[in-house]
């Protein structure tokens, strides 16, 4: 058994009836003499990859360095776009890669040779299967180290969707992009759309709520864009632990994913990675975020927060509640400067949805204006609105 970072590779559409022998033959080639002219490929000895070619493409093993999938990844697209300005359609060269790390080993094959098999091959095969012409895709297990590594890389890797692969199994993938490489279209095959309705129903039932800080920070008065955040304090209440906590956020603009610049910390300010992508429509997100150890029960002075960014073009903010919270406090932050003079919060109960002015405000003036209503308490389905 070893461990390794695999790049798993095919060229789209080689299977067109339409296309000739020759053609066919011609393309493969022509890939697997970009891919030994990349430098990640060139630079790695022979003794720490390992390559298999798969007919319409091939899977590389990097034994050494959780990178280099990546490198070449770029590499070989900037190569392939090079080919491709230069050929007619018909020459083109359009690729799919799938990237992983994970476990191996070591098997003989019928006649002898020693290959690699293992999940690190299969889940970066099954993640190539996923996307489309151009797509990058990763699993959640390797961007997550490498988003670790270097903030660099969170210009590029892109949390997208849960996706559903081989044998049922779910896994939220990751896409590599930026504007001179990869796909930054969601593919559309395995898309898992499943409601959390049973998920949500199930936390309910195990986790108490006993505060809510909800911030919200006005970055750009021209373009109503903010930041806002989400601190819960919270506790197990059930025999069974805690792995990881939902969320739902509505947005007032269409924004994917990616746009949130979404960042998730526990009470230690530690980074907390996404669980999944449930839900992703242009107004309407809905996501899970793993905790970084599980919360057993009577766990006291347990925390996490969801900070994203959106515009409220509007001037007005509305927060929908699931379950109860008996210390709601809401904060509204903007520069001092601005035209904003008089913001209102309401309450609106679920029984009558009637508008209540919330009056226990405490305000702080400097460069910025900081209002915050304390001490509330929402009922489940309560919503509150945020006016200004």
């Amino acid at each position: 058994m070893m461990h390794a970072s695999f790049f798993f590779v095919d060229i789209v559409g080689l299977s067109n009836p339409l296309l000739s022998t020759v053609t066919q033959a011609s393309k493969i080639r022509v890939l697997n003499d970009s891919i030994a002219q990349c430098k990640t490929y060139e630079n790695t000895p022979d003794d720490e990859k390992i390559v298999f070619p798969t007919g319409d493409g091939m899977w590389i093993a990097f034994l050494a360095g959780l990178e280099k999938p990546i490198k070449l990844a770029k590499e070989i697209h900037e190569k392939l776009q090079n080919y491709n300005n230069e050929k007619s359609p018909n020459e083109n060269i359009q690729i799919r890669i799938g990237c992983h790390s994970g476990d191996v080993f070591f098997v003989n094959d019928l006649n002898g040779n020693v290959n690699l098999w293992g999940s690190g091959i299969i889940m970066a095969r099954r993640v190539m299967d996923a996307g489309d012409s151009e797509h990058i895709l990763m699993t959640s297990t390797m961007a997550e180290r490498l988003l670790e590594l270097s903030d660099e890389y969170r210009k590029i890797i892109h949390p997208i969707h849960d996706f559903k692969i081989k044998h049922g199994e779910v896994l939220l993938i990751y896409s590599v992009y930026d504007d001179s490489f990869g796909n930054p279209n969601r593919p559309q095959k395995g898309i898992v759309t499943s409601k959390l309705e049973k998920k949500v129903f199930e936390e309910e039932n195990s986790i108490r709520h006993h505060e809510l800080n909800l911030i919200l920070i006005l970055t750009n008065p021209q373009t109503e864009h903010f930041k806002i955040s989400r601190k819960f304090s919270f506790e197990n209440k059930s025999n069974e632990p805690i792995y990881e906590v939902y969320s739902t956020i509505r947005t007032d603009v269409q924004k994917s994913f990616v746009d949130l610049n979404l960042e998730a910390y526990d009470e230690n300010e530690n980074n907390l990675v996404l669980g999944g992508i449930h839900l992703d429509t242009g107004l309407k997100k809905k996501f899970s975020v793993k905790l970084n150890e599980p919360v057993f029960l009577d766990d006291r002075n347990k925390e996490f927060t969801v900070s994203y960014e959106t515009e409220l073009p509007s001037k007005i903010f509305e927060e929908f509640f699931i379950t109860q919270i008996n210390n709601l406090s809401v904060s509204f932050i903007f520069p001092s400067s601005s035209e904003i003079s008089n913001p209102k919060l309401y309450l609106l109960a679920n029984q009558d949805r009637k508008k209540v002015l919330q009056e226990k405000i405490d305000i702080k003036r400097g460069i910025t204006t900081k209002i915050t209503w304390n001490k509330i308490k929402v009922e489940e389905k309560d919503l509150i609105r945020l006016e200004w």
